[in-house]
């Protein structure tokens, strides 16, 4: 599938059906087609959904129900087994971002510039061309080592019939790419110092060291200029790079990200001073664009990434990283304020009244979390001693007030775990690996969880107020009323104590009522009944026949 041809998903489906149910049929070896579709990142999205859809579907059918296949084939699915490559120039298009995370993605480098140029050598001469090794190596250049772009310069200028020289192509007008340029490339050129080439080709303007007045957007000075690491050639250049990409705010922020991992000479700071304050120029600027909607001074934008290139750029390639740390800031923020307004949500009216949200996030959280964490023993309810009863009750309070609880979840590996409900530790703590908090052990929050369900029953029992029985009679409700007993809350719950077991003296009689013959128990020469059995363990014999492995066992071995 070419750029040119229609890219609807219509269009998808009927290759998608092509490269799976047809093959080749003319030599010795027939092989199976394959689909290869170019310059897929200009094709809309809904198209490459429906492309991931159908592959990634197959594959999960495929992986299913792989004996089932064996045995029936099924109508109607035709699985992909074969591969299908896609060629893009721009791998960070939005539109290509499920394709990204169900691909294998391979970069290849650019052309070598020396075997660029040996190639077209060979072309030139088959069609009498005369050019020197220089002036393809500035074609090249000038062409952004576009093999198409090349051809198409060379085609041109053999019309003149007269051999070609290096000054023929740099005073040309044609021969430059798409001046379009990807997020990577423009900050690779931002934070990437070029090496110095020969100055027998510079203009006046850098011979005197002086920067151009106007330098020409449209396309960069270094082709023209000759030494490509002078002040004017690099200042013109990362000018015409921003131009050409266009996205200021994620250039800004893929370089302020990126800015503390370049190995730049700067061992006093200054140049990340300097750079700091570009950046805060820049923000200002864009503020201010976007508060009044005034774009006079949207063209002062692309002048800090000059400055910001002067200040922090390196000889060596430095490996630049996509940034996500704002998305990734602003998803935990949204987060962390659906837990303040969850916890603010069902605060009783004595609590709310003298707190709001700024409050909640900066004095209650971070403090109420060593409140709500003492030092319990992991033991019955019953063990606990009058100190620890009162923390436990002095935590079910503040719990209570403060609209948490403890929640009972399974992580990944399978493990049940009592969690805060809402979460409230991710808003006072900070992601820090390996550090050290203050736990309660598993048993501890769940006896508080369900202490904390009790006491918000027997509160919400309480606000209700006293609940009269309805009797047959008016008589008998004006006598005595029955009122709820409200449940037992924390501190009776926490004072239970062990009832004595009363036998019951009641005789034991069969179906029919009758009472029946006990025998009497016997009793010691002291007069105390006889225990026949202590432990919980008794021996019962069984009668039977086994086959299985006998062995001599002593009744001494089990006691």
């Amino acid at each position: 599938m070419n750029a040119s041809d229609d890219r609807n998903v219509e269009a998808f489906k009927l290759q998608i059906e092509a490269a799976t149910q047809m093959r080749s049929v003319m030599g010795a070896n027939p092989l199976p087609n394959c689909l290869i579709i170019d310059e897929i990142d200009g094709a809309p999205a809904a198209s490459i959904n429906f492309l991931v859809n159908t592959l990634t579907q197959d594959s999960g059918q495929n992986k299913e129900n792989s004996q089932a296949t064996k045995k029936k084939k099924k109508k109607g699915i035709n699985i992909v087994s074969r591969p299908v490559i896609c060629i893009c120039n721009d791998l960070y298009t939005p539109s290509l971002r499920p394709l990204r995370q169900a691909a294998l993605v391979l970069q290849f480098p650019p052309t070598n510039p020396n075997r660029l140029a040996q190639r077209l050598l060979s072309i030139s001469k088959e069609h009498d061309i005369q050019v020197d090794m220089t002036t393809m190596l500035a074609l090249c250049e000038k062409a952004d080592y576009d093999i198409r772009s090349c051809l198409a310069t060379l085609y041109f200028l053999k019309s003149r019939r007269r051999p070609l020289r290096y000054s023929d192509v740099m005073n040309l007008n044609i021969g430059h790419k798409d001046n379009h340029k990807s997020l990577f490339q423009v900050w690779q050129e931002i934070f990437h110092i070029p090496r110095q080439k020969r100055n027998q080709y510079m203009v006046e303007n850098e011979r005197e060291g002086m920067l151009p007045l106007a330098p020409d957007v449209d396309r960069p000075l270094a082709p023209n200029a000759g030494n490509n690491a002078s002040m004017p050639a690099r200042f013109a250049n990362i000018l015409h790079a921003v131009h050409s990409c266009g996205e200021y705010d994620r250039l800004m922020q893929g370089v302020f990200e990126n800015y503390p991992t370049i190995k730049f000479k700067d061992s006093y700071l200054n140049a990340v001073c300097i750079g700091l304050d570009w950046m805060c120029f820049f923000d200002h600027v864009n503020h201010f664009i976007q508060l009044n909607q005034n774009y006079c001074v949207f063209g002062y934008l692309p002048y800090a990434f000059i400055a910001l290139h002067f200040q922090m750029a390196a000889v060596l390639s430095q490996k630049i990283q996509y940034p996500t740390a704002q998305t990734e800031l602003r998803a935990k923020q949204g987060k962390n304020e659906n837990i303040v307004s969850a916890m603010l949500q069902d605060l009783k009216p004595t609590v709310r009244i003298t707190n709001n949200k700024d409050i909640i996030i900066q004095d209650i959280i971070p403090f109420s979390l060593p409140i709500i964490t003492p030092s319990l023993r992991p033991v019955s309810a019953q063990l606990y001693s009058a100190e620890e009863k009162e923390q436990i009750l002095r935590v079910i309070g503040v719990m209570i007030s403060y609209n948490l609880t403890f929640r009972q979840e399974k992580t990944i590996d399978g493990v049940y775990r009592y969690c805060l409900e809402p979460d409230v530790e991710q808003v006072a703590y900070f992601e820090v690996d390996n550090a050290q908090r203050k736990s309660l052990t598993y048993s501890v929050k769940q006896m508080l969880a369900r202490e904390i369900e009790l006491e918000k029953l027997r509160q919400y029992e309480c606000n209700l107020g006293p609940m009269i029985t309805p009797k047959a009679t008016i008589e008998e409700i004006e006598e005595e009323p029955k009122v709820i007993k409200p449940p037992p809350n924390a501190a009776m719950t926490l004072a239970l104590k062990p009832k004595p077991i009363v036998e019951s003296c009641k005789p034991a009689t069969d179906f029919f009522g009758r009472p029946l013959k006990t025998p009497p128990k016997k009793k010691n020469a002291d007069g105390s009944s006889v225990q026949i059995a202590q432990n919980d363990v008794w021996y019962h014999f069984k009668e039977g026949y086994s086959n299985a492995v006998r062995r001599s066992v002593k009744i001494a071995d089990f006691i």
